[in-house]
């Protein structure tokens, strides 16, 4: 009996044994079955992020693709932006070197005004003096008529005096003639006095035009002075906003630069994750493979361990 009982503990302990182990194989095959599908899950995650990454390195390449463009266009802004603050300055030193031009002529001009108005002052004095002149030459014409006459009357005292007054008539005559000529040389001296009037008269009037011209160019220099000044400022204004588009494409072409370096980054690490994304995906279907078996090997070892015990 006690024998019967030790064989009764060695098979309860047996049976106890496989119950454990059919258990254990039971929970080790779903367990199986559970990381199967996680693996199958992960597979397709993995195949779905190989997917992405692919994406990600197209539109990786289109971005650095249009920033490389992108950064070549702003080269080209930037050579422009110089080129045309060069153009700016070499302006601005063409208008400083007709301002000063201008500056030069509008002293001239106003030196020339000086002159003219100073020439139109003495031309007057000239026409007065020759007003003066013919003045005096008319009293002198004048004295000449009287003379004349005094020496006709002389010379009919004379002729009624006879012998006596002929001496006289001699003088008279000479007279009469120095009276006549007195009078011809007058009238030649009118002459070109009046000439001297009539040109001090038109060049007065020249010199007035000619001034009244001069205060004109005075005037439309000194407001061609004004708009040159004007235009200088606009000039600053546009190499100072030149300079800072400058500063801003230099500025932005390094930006541009640096996230050219960074989207190469990027590729690189893409295509190492799109490698390694492929290294997993492919260690990942040995393990699903590796899992299959496993799950068959345990599948088949209840059913085995299932007929023994029957």
């Amino acid at each position: 009996t006690g024998r019967r009982d030790d064989l009764s503990a060695v098979e309860l302990a047996l049976i106890m044994s496989k119950a454990e182990l059919r258990a254990v194989v039971a929970r080790s095959q779903q367990t199986c079955v559970n990381i199967l599908r996680a693996a199958e899950q992960d597979q397709r995650n993995v195949e779905v992020i190989a997917s992405n990454l692919v994406r990600q390195q197209e539109e990786t390449n289109m971005v650095a693709t249009a920033m490389e463009q992108m950064n070549a266009s702003i080269h080209e802004v930037a050579s422009s932006a110089t080129a045309s603050r060069r153009m700016i300055e070499d302006t601005k030193s063409l208008f400083a070197d007709g301002h000063r031009n201008l500056s030069e002529t509008v002293d001239e001009v106003a030196t020339l005004d000086s002159e003219l108005q100073r020439s139109q002052g003495v031309i007057h004095s000239l026409a007065e003096q020759c007003r003066a002149i013919d003045t005096i030459v008319l009293a002198i014409s004048e004295i000449a008529n009287q003379t004349n006459l005094l020496a006709l009357n002389a010379a009919i005292e004379a002729a009624r005096a006879g012998d006596q007054g002929r001496g006289f008539a001699v003088v008279a005559d000479e007279v009469r003639q120095l009276a006549t000529r007195t009078q011809s040389s007058t009238g030649e001296i009118q002459t070109i006095i009046h000439r001297l009037q009539s040109s001090a008269s038109e060049a007065e009037h020249a010199m007035q035009a000619g001034s009244a011209l001069s205060s004109g160019c005075q005037i439309k220099a000194k407001a061609s002075g004004e708009l040159l000044e004007q235009i200088n400022a606009m000039l600053l204004q546009m190499a100072a906003s030149s300079t800072q588009i400058a500063q801003a494409v230099d500025e932005q072409s390094q930006v541009t630069t640096d996230m050219n370096d960074r989207i190469h980054t990027i590729k690189v690490l893409a295509d190492d994750s799109r490698e390694r994304s492929g290294e997993a995906a492919h260690g990942i279907d040995q393990r699903v493979v590796q899992l299959g078996e496993l799950e068959r090997l345990v599948r088949q070892f209840i059913r085995g361990k299932g007929r023994r015990g029957a």
